[in-house]
């Protein structure tokens, strides 16, 4: 063997036993709370397939902020402190994790949400434009017209219970089908919804239980996943012959840009899978927020009856309210953090790190795969006071200072936060605030939710609630 050889070999293995630590830790390593478990609850892995979110704040209640998971091999993170490690300062150390990720990926597709290192880079750089501020301000016309489809609908109705859930569902895959193709394909809408849900519970089955995968269910992932490919590809083929001459939609601006290393533009693969995952995260986040918004409003009507007045104040007369406008209703805002914190649709994150990693007293060995629990983080009471009680103040400047920077994380953080966040929050916002103009909620005895953690938090099967006309029309 060469001395270069032997050389490359001796390096390697020094790394592979180096220890990072962002700061000099004292006294010796103390294996992770959680190891030594040997109840059914921490060992079988069925029980996070039954209920991830239960396990989750078991786990938290028993062990702390950082609990090893022996039935996954992982390790629930909810520290504040460590986050901002993981996160930020050392976030070269940790990247999402290549084995979730090609797990979940041939559902949702290959894109911003899945895609990894020199890849992710390079797709986000391409795509940050066409989700800025500045990008996103050109979209409310779309959803107020989507909105405004949705009331006629519900004035139309003989009852005044609705499942808030999926209407939201509806409401918000209508508004991204507009978004991204400038139409509104109802059949479309309707098919993709069914076809989604499909492809969600095959992905957290693939990532959790895949040896409980059906035929039939794997029969159904694959028709669902072909009937929506053939969508896209045709409005990708439609496009590509016609131009996007007239066209100011997020597939107009996918299809413009250009990579700066090959001067070319996005393949129609490429196109579709970023497609894809905007029908997931642009509809699910905004959905499940603004459901769970409504359910908390309608649970405690004092709130309700503030946030009413605000809307009726601010925005009297204003049928539909410019973003500016939208901007001024502060109670609004907080009321879809709030909701956002104790619903997070994105309820857990993948993280893996590269290297041996110390972090006070534990050692992480690389490889060791992290799953950031945000449902755990926004509902423990190290960081909130009293963490389940629906507190829209708690959002007010001179409160929220005081909370961790890295103890809400509804839309992830650093580099990998969601490159949606702008287009998710003025449209829940704008969805909240029209609700409101319109109408008054009320709780029904099925209201309850019935949470469920897809790859998304949803309910199933969804907020029942009873929504009254307001007698003056805004």
């Amino acid at each position: 063997m060469s001395n270069v050889v032997e050389e490359r070999i001796e390096n390697e293995e020094k790394e592979d036993q180096t220890v990072i630590m962002s700061e000099k830790y004292q006294g010796d390593p103390i294996p992770v709370p959680g190891m030594l478990d040997d109840t059914p609850l921490f060992n079988d892995p069925m029980e996070i397939v039954r209920d991830p979110l239960d396990l989750t704040m078991k786990a938290i209640e028993k062990y702390g902020k950082i609990v090893y998971l022996k039935s996954t091999n992982s390790y629930i993170v909810v520290d504040a402190d460590f986050l901002e490690e993981m996160l930020i300062h050392n976030e070269k150390y940790f990247s999402k994790s290549q084995e979730t990720m090609d797990k979940i990926s041939p559902a949702i597709g290959n894109g911003l949400s899945t895609l990894i290192g020199h890849e992710w880079k390079r797709q986000r750089k391409l795509a940050n434009p066409s989700f800025s501020k500045k990008s996103v301000s050109q979209f409310f016309e779309i959803f107020h017209e989507c909105l405004d489809e949705m009331f006629d609908e519900w004035d139309k109705n003989d009852t005044s219970i609705i499942n808030i859930t999926t209407e939201m569902k509806r409401l918000t895959l209508r508004i991204v089908i507009k978004c991204l193709f400038s139409t509104d394909i109802i059949k479309f809408s309707n098919d993709v919804t069914s076809a989604l849900e499909i492809l969600q519970e095959h992905s957290i089955n693939n990532l959790w239980a895949p040896h409980l995968i059906t035929e039939s269910q794997t029969k159904a992932y694959e028709e669902a996943k072909a009937s929506i490919d053939a969508v896209i590809y045709e409005i990708i083929a439609h496009r590509r012959e016609n131009g996007n001459e007239g066209k100011n939609d997020l597939l107009a601006m996918y299809m413009s840009a250009i990579y700066e290393d090959t001067n070319e533009g996005m393949s129609d693969t490429q196109l579709r899978h970023e497609i894809m995952n905007l029908f997931l995260a642009g509809h699910e986040t905004t959905a499940n927020g603004v459901a769970f918004a409504l359910y908390l409003l309608a649970k405690n009507p004092e709130v309700e009856k503030q946030f009413s007045q605000e809307v009726d104040n601010l925005l009297s007369g204003k049928k539909h309210p410019s973003m500016e406008e939208l901007k001024s209703l502060d109670l609004t805002a907080r009321i879809f953090k709030e909701s956002l914190r104790l619903y997070p649709s994105s309820w857990a994150m993948s993280r893996v790190v590269t290297h041996n990693y110390r972090y006070k007293n534990y050692v992480f060995p690389k490889g060791a795969d992290f799953i950031v629990a945000q449902w755990g983080l926004h509902r423990i009471s190290d960081y909130w006071d009293e963490p389940f009680r629906f507190d829209p103040d708690r959002f007010l400047p001179e409160r929220f200072k005081d909370i961790h920077k890295f103890a809400y994380m509804p839309f992830g953080a650093g580099a990998r936060k969601c490159i949606g966040v702008h287009l998710a929050e003025a449209e829940g916002q704008t969805i909240l605030a029209r609700i409101g103009q319109r109408y008054h909620l009320q709780a029904t005895e099925k209201t309850a939710p019935n949470t469920k953690a897809k790859l998304f938090m949803t309910s199933v099967p969804g907020i029942e609630l009873q929504v009254t006309k307001k007698t003056k029309r805004a």
